[in-house]
């Protein structure tokens, strides 16, 4: 997995920083809280296996339920195509294993503080009733500041027995299974602190308490075999310490400690003692084996024995000199015959076995380089390397090692032979046809042939039903890497338009929303139309739209009003009968298409002229002119004839012209 790749839109990939057989591990970047995490990703054999994941993410959840300061905290678990990944706590350091190997067997102190560790944190997840299944060293955090972080719990539990013995990825773990683990039973808290007791004899002595070819091997060791004192390959160690040590691997899980917590009080006891220089155990409740005791009579013996025959020789009541010197000389030579033979013997025993003896080496770890730089590093470690077979690869490139026989760490006899798979790349795929699927059925038919859905959205399609796939990219044919992201586009189907004409305008947003579809822009027109009518509308009725369209309308403003014209009238007033002199009365009516309305009343002086502005509405209308209540006159407005603006009328004649 490249740098600067991001799982789950929030864990961007720094650098990777570690890996085992079931895993990688990476320094990573959690951008939604701004903290670096590890990223545990498991390798693409486990990932696969439906059934393994399952139990992995039930068994990672629950022990994400563990807080102690012993324990490498879980943040969350999560999957990214098919990559399934646990987010971890980041703990800067290095791990127990790889402490050992650097440092040889550790002090009595060191042991028994970071054993003390290990068991407060077994204790409390014991207390959650978590076993932990896979205490090894090399799940044994040490950081920079001296706290000791166990890991991988919940990991442990998905790996099942079936899985240890047939496969060559996790080796290693072999080497730490309790007897009840190794003949196929179920873990208990004495799984763990079987494991535990392997782990502080590996720390006491730089090795672990039996080596085999196989993990079958090592396995029935474990069950069939005792165990070598520690303190024979380790003549430092406290006789008090080795106790708790056999105590911890005994074969019968009832003969070992009770709980992690006694086993700590008892190590925590040891470790006072030990600071006090007392050498026994206060608690007795098991036997003590005392090397140093053991040691002290061998050497003692042989004198013993000399005193006691003389002894006896002396006793036997009867002085004879010469048979005494002869029965002492005929010893003497015996013994001494007895003593060069078993010292020739000894001899050539520890020569034929410098001889014979093997020197040992752990395995390094190869997986990610390419062939060449993997022989190089596993020839620079005393093995030879074998590839036994190809693979294909979404994270190693063609030519690298994808996976190693050995988990790295494992104990091999110098010379050995340790095999490898090399990368093929990513296979190559046809994309599917998944177009008119759903999208679940779509995203099924492209993990059947090894590729992942990528971008979604949505489109309008008419000739596709919503719900379903109407496009895809790459298309359908196209040779593509195993992995990679095919992009669907999912319809969201059409919808008619109803028919608005003839409807009034309020109307309008209820059909259009009973139709997915909403009103957009209104435009007015006047029309013949009653006021606020739908006359026109687009797009047209029964056309199919994508939903959510926008329909506009035209809407009728009713008929349009008549034109407004205006002009002036010059009125003359002429007599017209012997009673108009002087002033009159004068009062002017205009008709037109608005009605009448009277436009101008008042006294004038017989013989005056005046004028009127007039405005009136519609094509033609008339001015009638009365005086003293008398109609004199009627004059034509418009067409024909007209009097148009600023035009002048004829005046008026007097009495009736």
């Amino acid at each position: 997995m490249q740098p600067g790749t991001v799982l789950g839109q929030r864990y961007r990939i720094l650098d990777r920083i570690g890996g085992g057989g079931m895993a990688l591990v990476y320094r990573a970047e959690d951008t939604a809280l701004g903290r670096p995490v590890a990223l545990k990703v498991l390798r693409s054999q486990f990932a696969a296996d439906p059934e393994f994941v399952r139990r992995f993410r039930r068994e990672a959840q629950a022990a994400a339920s563990l807080s102690h300061p012993n324990i490498v905290s879980i943040y969350d678990v999560g999957q990214e195509g098919e990559h399934h990944y646990i987010v971890m706590e980041l703990v800067e350091g290095e791990t127990l294993k790889s402490r050992i190997q650097r440092q040889g067997p550790l002090s009595v102190e060191e042991t028994t503080r970071i054993g003390l560790e290990i068991l407060a944190a077994l204790e409390h997840a014991h207390s959650h009733k978590i076993v932990h299944r896979d205490i090894k060293p090399h799940n044994i955090l040490l950081s920079r500041d001296g706290r000791v972080k166990v890991t991988d719990f919940g990991i442990a539990r998905a790996v099942t027995t079936d899985t240890v013995t047939n496969t060559g990825s996790i080796l290693g773990s072999a080497h730490y299974f309790s007897p009840e683990m190794a003949k196929g039973q179920g873990a208990t808290e004495q799984s763990d602190l079987y494991s535990l007791g392997v782990v502080l004899y590996e720390m006491v002595t730089g090795r672990v308490p039996f080596q085999g070819e196989s993990p079958i091997t090592v396995a029935l060791k474990h069950v069939q075999e005792e165990v070598l004192p520690p303190g024979v390959l380790n003549p430092q160690l406290p006789a008090e310490l080795e106790a708790i040590i056999l105590r911890a691997l005994a074969k019968d899980p009832a003969q070992r400690f009770s709980s992690a917590a006694e086993m700590r009080q008892t190590l925590e006891q040891f470790l006072e003692d030990h600071r006090a220089g007392r050498t026994r155990l206060v608690d007795r409740d098991y036997p003590t084996l005392d090397l140093r005791a053991i040691r002290q009579r061998q050497h003692r013996e042989p004198a013993l024995a000399e005193a006691d025959l003389e002894q006896d020789w002396e006793e036997d009541g009867v002085s004879r000199p010469v048979a005494r010197r002869r029965r002492r000389w005929g010893l003497y030579l015996l013994i001494s015959f007895a003593a060069l033979f078993l010292g020739g013997l000894a001899y050539g025993g520890y020569v034929l076995s410098r001889l014979l003896e093997v020197p040992e080496v752990p395995v390094p770890d190869v997986v990610g380089r390419s062939a060449q730089e993997a022989e190089q590093i596993l020839r620079a470690a005393g093995l030879q390397m074998q590839v036994k077979g190809q693979e294909y690869s979404t994270e190693i490139p063609v030519g690298h090692v994808t996976r190693q026989e050995y988990e790295p760490g494992y104990i091999k006899k110098q010379g050995s032979v340790v095999g490898v798979w090399l990368s093929l790349g990513p296979r190559t795929v046809t994309v599917p046809d998944v177009r008119r699927l759903t999208r679940a059925e779509a995203e099924n038919q492209l993990l059947q042939v090894g590729l992942r859905v990528g971008a979604v959205t949505e489109v309008f399609a008419q000739d596709v039903e919503a719900g379903r796939v109407a496009e895809q990219s790459p298309p359908p044919g196209t040779q593509v890497q195993e992995g990679a992201v095919v992009d669907l586009k999912i319809s969201r189907g059409t919808r008619r338009v109803p028919n608005l004409v003839g409807r009034s305008l309020g109307e309008a947003p209820t059909h259009l929303a009973n139709a997915g579809l909403t009103l957009g822009e209104v435009s007015r027109v006047q029309s013949p139309q009653p006021k606020d009518t739908v006359i026109g509308q687009d797009p047209k009725p029964d056309a199919e739209v994508p939903p959510g369209t926008r329909v506009n309308v035209t809407v009728s403003d009713g008929v349009p009003p008549p034109p407004v014209k205006e002009t002036t009238v010059t009125i003359h007033l002429q007599p017209g009968s012997p009673e108009d002199r002087g002033y009159v009365n004068v009062r002017v009516l205009k008709f037109d298409a608005a009605g009448t309305e009277v436009l101008h009343e008042a006294p004038h002086l017989i013989g005056d002229s005046f004028v009127l502005p007039v405005r009136w509405v519609g094509d033609q209308a008339k001015l009638e002119v009365y005086i003293n209540g008398q109609l004199r006159e009627t004059i034509p407005l418009g067409t024909p004839p007209t009097a148009e603006a600023g035009e002048t009328s004829k005046q008026s004649e007097g009495g009736g012209g």
